[in-house]
């Protein structure tokens, strides 16, 4: 006689036999024994008359040629927590094949976790054939990992989730274009003042919102230099926006002196600007005033240096009275 134990289905019940809406079912893969094989399915009911109490249905099938043999099924149940009703077993023959099958319904008897009870049943080919053993214990061990979805696959999305998501997306957008419409009617606003209006405008904003200690020194320096570097590109039609400090020091060395008998702007690294006929050349104070504010700017931007607020108020003053000299 030999004993075949299979392992393949174990789990402590716990809350899914007892719970009312979790419905299971396994078929175990067939074993075969010479020209017999068996397979047992175990499918544990969704709901119960009585909470907190299991029920499940095993189906035993033992397939094999028509002088199949099948003993009485047995149930391991120690604890006695189970109540069985056992209809009679039925033997179907076609074409010189057998099928037996045994259906076993379950109830719980006890309240709480149980384990559901082992199934063993015994099978020959015919008189004389010596008998074959099948052993299922610890039924539901994998019932769990067979519910659970799979580690890769993605939980559909349900229409709230869908709703929630295109309504997060919509939001998004309406909040980008709101900024960028606010940008643009800022720029445009910005762009329909004369330059130098436009930078004492600025100027004073920058003083307002980004004195330290209410802003930072290097933020505070950063739009201080970029509102002069702008004023300097739309006054005299350089590249102050892109240039270094040492490139853009060198430029505003090179504004001619217009004339009304010349009237182009020929100058290094530049390029001719509307209106040349009012464009002042630097006097040595403005080339003073512009270095002095760009070596203060580069130090609070690049070398981080300390910066008080009185120090703060003397570049927006220094990049004022640039302005003011030269202005139209």
């Amino acid at each position: 006689m030999k004993v075949v134990p299979w392992s393949c289905v174990a789990l402590t019940i716990g809350g899914f036999l007892s719970a009312s809406s979790l419905q299971a079912q396994l078929t175990l893969d067939p074993r075969t024994y010479k020209d017999i094989e068996a397979e047992l399915t175990v499918q544990v009911a969704d709901r119960t008359a009585e909470r907190g109490f299991g029920a499940a249905t095993f189906t035993l099938t033992v397939k094999g040629p028509d002088t199949l043999e099948v003993e009485e099924p047995r149930l391991d149940d120690p604890a006695g927590a189970w109540k069985e009703e056992r209809p009679p077993s039925t033997k179907v023959v076609h074409d010189s094949r057998a099928t037996w099958r045994q259906v076993f319904r379950l109830k719980q008897s006890k309240k709480g976790i149980e384990t559901l009870p082992d199934v063993s049943v015994r099978f020959r080919d015919g008189p004389g054939a010596e008998w074959e053993e099948a052993t299922w214990v610890d039924i539901l061990k994998h019932i769990r990992s067979l519910q659970a979805p799979p580690a890769t696959a993605e939980e559909p999305l349900s229409w709230l989730r869908r709703w929630g998501l295109l309504l997060a997306l919509a939001a998004s957008a309406l909040l980008v274009l709101l900024i960028w419409l606010r940008q643009r009617r800022r720029l445009q606003s910005g762009a329909s003042l004369p330059p130098d209006q436009w930078a004492l405008r600025e100027i004073e904003r920058i003083e307002t919102t980004l004195m330290p200690p209410q802003g930072e020194a290097e933020t505070y320096h950063t739009q201080m230099s970029y509102v002069v570097r702008r004023y300097l590109t739309d006054l005299f039609g350089l590249h102050a926006l892109q240039q270094t400090t040492a490139e853009l020091l060198e430029a505003v060395h090179w504004i001619p002196q217009a004339t009304d008998e010349h009237q182009t702007l020929s100058q290094k690294g530049t390029e001719q600007g509307p209106a040349a006929n009012w464009r002042p050349k630097l006097t040595a104070e403005q080339l003073s005033l512009v270095s002095e504010l760009f070596k203060r700017c580069d130090l609070a931007k690049f070398a981080r240096a300390s910066t008080s607020p009185d120090e703060c108020r003397n570049a927006a003053e220094l990049a004022r009275e640039l302005v003011r000299q030269t202005r139209p």
